[in-house]
């Protein structure tokens, strides 16, 4: 896509640094920011709580400093818009006409930014190195080129779906109510678990913390009997998480039953059952990781000192983007031949 002539420039040059407008609040103030309208207060990844105050209301790209993703492949970088606050884990860029913000943020996707971090155990990006990052920097045309296949090539796929659908499929996809996607959407049993292995194992909220089912990390109660039968997973289940903090609400992962295993939906998580006749599983966790219903989980989600959180009933009349079985295995196949490290993406670059 890019020809060798193409221009790197550092990051320096394509962006103004504003890393003034960030400053950092602890738990104990924010605590007493809650009246009134309520912003987000920015992390080095993303929403970490929610405050009745700003400092910024622009468009700008949050690069973590600390505590962030910088291999090839990895998100080292967010965009946000609007009335916020961010705090000192972030460095603020706002990019220059020269350079879409868009492709910046897609372009610091595919860079391994290893080379210009320091420390072992907590990688620390300053702002002195964050500056000397290169940046390819082709035309514009270019750039908006190259953030159309970088977007279709995110994880979820589901950036702009709507239009991608119109695009690839030639119709608009259905819209329902998530009620009219799913046969069963409600919190698990509630169970006091022990530390000590034995019975039934049991979900948690970190079971799907990095969005797997973990069976390591399980909870237990010594439950042998089929008491709670009616809260045993089935397969192609989906847990979702909706009582979290604000970095992990929304979390969701799908289970693919192992043999006769046994495992009961415990509490704090929801158990998603799709309509197999009109969901495809595997389409429905691609579609709850997308922007478009992560940012409708947003919306409903509401923010507390230590956690947030969102009901079931709100959850519920989120609408859900339903394109016919067809349409949803052909986007399945699609998103399965996704190379999520990058390295499809950068073959395309180099071609």
């Amino acid at each position: 896509m890019f020809k060798s002539e193409d221009n790197y420039e550092p990051l320096e040059n394509v962006v103004v640094v504003k890393d003034d407008c960030r400053k950092p609040i602890n738990d104990g103030v924010r605590g007493s920011m809650k009246e009134g309208e309520l912003y987000p207060y920015y992390g080095a990844t993303g929403v970490v709580d929610y405050i009745n105050d700003y400092i910024t209301d622009e468009e700008l790209l949050c690069i973590a400093e600390d505590c962030g993703n910088y291999k090839a492949g990895e998100d080292s970088s967010y965009i946000i818009n609007g009335k916020a606050w961010v705090n000192n884990h972030a460095h603020l860029v706002k990019a220059k006409e020269c350079c879409e913000i868009k492709y910046l943020h897609q372009y610091l996707k595919i860079t391994d930014l290893m080379p210009y971090v320091s420390g072992t155990t907590r990688l620390k990006l300053t702002q002195k190195k964050m500056k000397e990052i290169p940046v390819l920097l082709p035309s514009i045309e270019l750039q908006n080129k190259f953030v159309s296949i970088a977007e279709q090539a995110d994880k979820s796929g589901f950036d702009g779906l709507i239009s991608q659908f119109i695009e690839m499929f030639g119709q608009s996809p259905l819209i329902n109510d998530m009620n009219e996607c799913f046969s069963v959407i409600r919190n698990g049993a509630n169970i006091k678990q022990g530390q000590i292995e034995g019975g039934i194992p049991i979900t948690r909220i970190e079971t799907i913390s990095e969005e797997i089912v973990d069976r390591a990390k399980m909870g237990y109660a010594g439950i042998i009997d089929d008491k709670y039968k009616p809260y045993y997973l089935q397969n192609n289940d989906i847990l979702i998480s909706h009582i979290n903090s604000l970095k992990h609400i929304g979390k969701c992962a799908l289970y693919s039953q192992t043999g006769n295993e046994t495992i009961i939906h415990g509490m704090n998580l929801l158990c998603l059952r799709p309509k197999c006749e009109i969901m495809n599983p595997v389409f429905a966790i691609h579609m709850l990781r997308s922007n478009i219903i992560k940012n409708e989980i947003a919306n409903i989600t509401k923010p507390a000192v230590n956690q947030a959180s969102f009901s079931v009933k709100d959850f519920g009349r989120i609408k859900a983007i339903l394109p016919n079985m067809d349409e949803q295995k052909k986007f399945v196949r699609i998103a399965e031949q996704t190379d999520k490290s990058g390295s499809v993406l950068q073959y395309r670059i180099a071609c």
